[in-house]
């Protein structure tokens, strides 16, 4: 479960959650210099959509920013004025 501040805990240990994303960069820098695809369902960090820098990284859920985008285009397509998320 990850809290308000960006904790994560797990069994009544505590872990800073921006491990995870830093994790999560440096094995795509790792992964794209030794050229091995990178499948990182686990990380929604937005710096991750570079293709450039992580060219052989495959999204399987798409990073939260990906995700916010591509909602405000369907209410735009649609003209909606009001929303209400459940």
């Amino acid at each position: 479960m990850i809290t308000a501040d960006g904790v994560a805990q797990r069994s009544g240990v505590k872990n800073v959650g921006i491990v995870v994303y830093a994790v999560c960069t440096v094995a795509g820098y790792i992964l794209s210099y030794w050229d091995r695809p990178f499948f990182p369902d686990w990380c929604g960090d937005s710096t991750l959509d570079n293709p450039v820098i992580y060219d052989t990284m495959v999204r399987i859920a798409g990073s939260w920013n990906g995700v916010s985008n591509a909602f405000k285009m369907i209410v735009e397509e649609y003209g909606w004025k009001h929303i209400v998320l459940l």
